[in-house]
């Protein structure tokens, strides 16, 4: 899954690693997973006129990839919330998303509550079970996109970070 934080930085550089991370959703190399709090961010805050600016888009075109990744997203109903964990609350749905989706990985910038959360976890902590993958890695996670471009083929278990 990817944090919100990460779409912008898609959507503001066209050769970023970030920018790779949709893209692979669109291409159904994974699935983007997404719940109503976290879809709200997706489409409140990339689609801002500072950024849309920063992009080039109209208001109407960020909309549109908005509504193309939205065809793309699997749909998770949260169905318990551990809180809390993080120091900004205001991020607490990307861990409950995770969790209750059962994600493979989440892709954030935001490492100081997140790396935090996780050195901070006691042993078998459920977000232990999927990898977060903190700004500095994502050109890895992109790359592990590149390595095996098959509809489906990208699994967090099948590659080294």
């Amino acid at each position: 899954m990817l944090d919100t934080d990460v779409l912008v930085a898609a959507f503001r550089s066209e050769r970023g690693a970030s920018r790779e991370l949709p893209v692979g959703a669109l291409d159904e190399h994974f699935v983007l997973l997404a719940c109503t709090a976290l879809w709200l961010e997706y489409e409140a805050v990339p689609t801002r006129p500072l950024h849309l600016t920063a992009m080039g888009l109209s208001a109407a075109e960020g909309r549109d990839v908005i509504a193309a990744l939205a065809v793309a997203a699997g749909a998770v109903t949260i169905h318990f919330l551990r809180r809390p964990v993080l120091a900004d609350a205001e991020d607490e749905h990307v861990l409950d998303l995770a969790m209750n989706g059962r994600a493979e990985m989440l892709v954030t910038f935001n490492q100081d509550d997140f790396a935090e959360a996780l050195a901070a976890a006691p042993a078998g902590a459920e977000f232990r079970g999927y990898q977060v993958i903190l700004g500095e890695f994502v050109a890895v996670a992109a790359a592990a996109l590149r390595q095996d471009s098959r509809p489906g083929a990208f699994r967090a278990e099948e590659r080294e970070y």
